[in-house]
């Protein structure tokens, strides 16, 4: 109101706006929001304590070796509820002769910056967690941040771990978003066989409640979320190998004879189940057919991530080769290639059909939002330092000024991917080989 009527009939900027909340709220407004306003990034708040709390800031940067500038400092509102503790961090660094217990900063996760917390933290917010004494947005904000620091250096990857194993009794289907998310990541930039195996009890651990409650018919009692929730959970389970819930999806898949024979939501499941069990020309060709007679968008590309899944090299290769005939429409080709390239399997042969197909690729659909962003799709795919010359290579010969932007990105991200692989892989290797045998 006093912001309206002292500038009635004229014309204003964005600093007579914080001007107006700084007179009504009697806070430095101007000072706060000209800092926000006018950097790059966002900052990530470190807290450590032990016995004395060190509170330190920086630019976050997914890349740990980006040089950080000293004069990367934000205001920081700390929202927290533990008193001890200043509203406002405004420098790189503060030390407290105290130490803090169970503290959770950005209460409600209003506030736009990560924070990583040491391993005494993360280990005193879990507990809190598995008494339930968080909210969602809570426990998603320190999940969220725990894993992101993980792959920037921060902590290591088990301390993440470790935190996320409190949630066994997580109903919430956002927060499961998250977890589904972290472990995919972790999973496919560590990228090792055993590892994806020993992953599995971990994850059946995480998952078996929410298994038994929600089941795989939908309930008149169901919740909104819990209908959100019901395929996140059945999807784990069933790549984890959960025996009741493999069998459950083959005989669904056997059971069905046309698309419509299957729950839209759970189709994706079922598809990935037989493809990963099977791994055969019968299941193959029972998917192609489906993917025939579909006339829907939404279900052929269902249809179409399942098609490129396959482990066989016969297989995944006769899905490459139907990229370019009649069979595969223009706007569905970044989805096969994707596709392609998330299959573990096929994502070298994908990476030498790309580049063998590229001004196929570029004439095709070089003028498609999706075709500049193929640099991503392929780094993506990818968490080893000697693919890197590679990759380079060859988008240097194919740069220009639509995808330089995009290949400049699919190299950071191959940087920060193999440099997370490479810190942390060993470490995480033997906390989930510890998990299995004591499960």
């Amino acid at each position: 109101e006093h912001y309206l009527q002292t500038h009635a009939h004229s014309n204003t900027d964005t600093v007579d706006l914080w001007q107006a909340l700084e007179e009504s709220s009697k806070k430095p407004v101007k000072k706060f929001m000209h800092a926000w306003t006018t950097k790059s990034g966002f900052p990530v708040l470190r807290v450590s304590s032990d016995s004395q709390t060190t509170l330190n800031q920086t630019r976050f940067f997914i890349n740990p070796k980006h040089t950080k500038k000293s004069d990367d400092v934000w205001p920081i509102s700390l929202q927290s509820d533990n008193k001890q503790l200043p509203d406002l961090l405004d420098k790189n660094e503060l030390t407290l002769p105290f130490k803090i217990n169970a503290t959770k900063l950005n209460l409600g996760q209003t506030g736009f910056y990560r924070v990583s917390y040491d391993t005494r933290q993360l280990e005193q917010i879990g507990a809190q967690v598995k008494l339930g004494d968080l909210s969602p947005i809570d426990r998603l904000g320190v999940l969220s941040d725990a894993f992101e620091s993980a792959k920037a250096g921060f902590i290591n990857t088990v301390d993440a771990l470790r935190f996320m194993n409190n949630f066994e009794h997580e109903d919430n289907s956002a927060v499961w978003d998250v977890m589904v998310g972290s472990i995919g990541a972790t999973r496919s930039v560590m990228d090792d066989e055993t590892l994806r195996d020993n992953m599995k009890p971990f994850i059946t651990s995480l998952a078996s409640k929410q298994y038994k409650r929600l089941g795989w018919q939908a309930k008149k009692s169901d919740s909104y979320f819990d209908q959100l929730l019901r395929p996140t959970i059945l999807g784990m389970m069933s790549g984890a190998d959960y025996k009741d819930a493999v069998n459950e999806a083959l005989g669904r898949f056997d059971g069905s004879k046309r698309l419509e024979d299957i729950e839209p939501d759970l189709r994706s499941i079922i598809f990935h189940t037989a493809v990963r069990i099977r791994n055969d020309k019968k299941t193959f060709d029972k998917l192609f057919d489906l993917y025939e007679t579909s006339h829907l968008s939404e279900e052929k590309t269902v249809i179409a991530s399942a098609l490129t899944g396959f482990k066989s090299p016969t297989l995944y290769k006769k899905a490459l080769s139907l990229i370019k005939t009649d069979v595969v429409r223009a706007q569905d080709i970044s989805y096969w290639v994707v596709y392609s390239f998330s299959n573990r399997f096929a994502r070298q042969e994908t990476w030498k059909w790309m580049t063998e197909n590229w001004s196929w690729l570029e004439k095709t659909i070089g003028s498609d939002l999706s075709f500049y962003r193929f640099p991503i799709y392929a780094a993506n795919a990818f968490s080893d330092k000697s693919f890197i010359p590679e990759y380079t290579k060859f988008f240097s010969k194919h740069s220009n000024s639509a995808l330089e932007r995009t290949i400049k990105q699919g190299l950071e991200t191959l940087t920060w991917q193999s440099d997370w692989k490479e810190r942390d892989l060993k470490s995480v290797k033997e906390f989930f080989n510890t998990y299995k045998l004591s499960s």
